[in-house]
């Protein structure tokens, strides 16, 4: 068993954020202008499947496959919504060809990921069109340990992040939300990329 097997934010996600009053401000903002554009979608880092749900309140036809590294939360998404397509997998080793989704996304990832580029290349790998991802950033790059969740925290330069992405065409990203990281004050941005 993993440490996210064993952690309360399995079951925080298995509880929560499943319908569509569960959108955030930015999710219902930029996601229905996203999905009018694509009907295929890649969730990385899906937990327990709400995402599915929600984007289907915006799209009912969409097509969609999400990914986490909780078989416990893959699980019962599994069973929460038969028919649809959740994989246990490693967000930095994603199972799929170049370019085979139109759209992936990807929230609250990066954040505990301390190699975080791994994920952010894969995603960007597989996408064919547009990639959402979320991202703390800071003036200071560090790695908080982690406290409640079986993760740190990590914040990331701005130039770090937006480095990443000398290969994309386009990014608009907005600021969500601004936060104290003791000294070094943080902004969690969204960011919409395309490639």
């Amino acid at each position: 068993m993993t440490d996210w097997e064993a952690s309360k934010i399995v079951q925080r996600y298995i509880d929560k954020r499943h319908g569509a009053d569960d959108l955030l401000p930015v999710e219902k903002r930029l996601l229905p202008a996203v999905l009018a554009k694509h009907s295929v979608v890649l969730d990385v880092g899906c937990a327990s499947g709400g995402m599915y749900n929600m984007m289907r309140s915006l799209k009912p036809d969409l097509r969609y496959v999400g990914v986490d590294i909780s078989a416990t939360a893959i699980n019962y998404a599994l069973r929460r919504y038969p028919g649809v397509g959740f994989l246990n997998a490693d967000a930095a080793s994603l199972p799929f060809e170049d370019g085979a989704f139109a759209f992936v996304h990807s929230r609250g990832l990066l954040c505990h990921a301390e190699d975080w580029r791994a994920p952010l290349r894969e995603m960007l790998r597989v996408a064919d069109s547009e990639v959402m991802v979320d991202i703390r950033l800071c003036a200071q790059a560090y790695v908080r340990p982690h406290g409640k969740i079986p993760a740190p925290m990590v914040f990331v330069r701005q130039s770090d992040f937006e480095g990443e992405l000398t290969e994309t065409t386009f990014c608009q990203a907005d600021v969500v939300k601004r936060g104290a990281g003791g000294d070094n004050p943080y902004e969690e941005a969204v960011y919409l990329v395309s490639v």
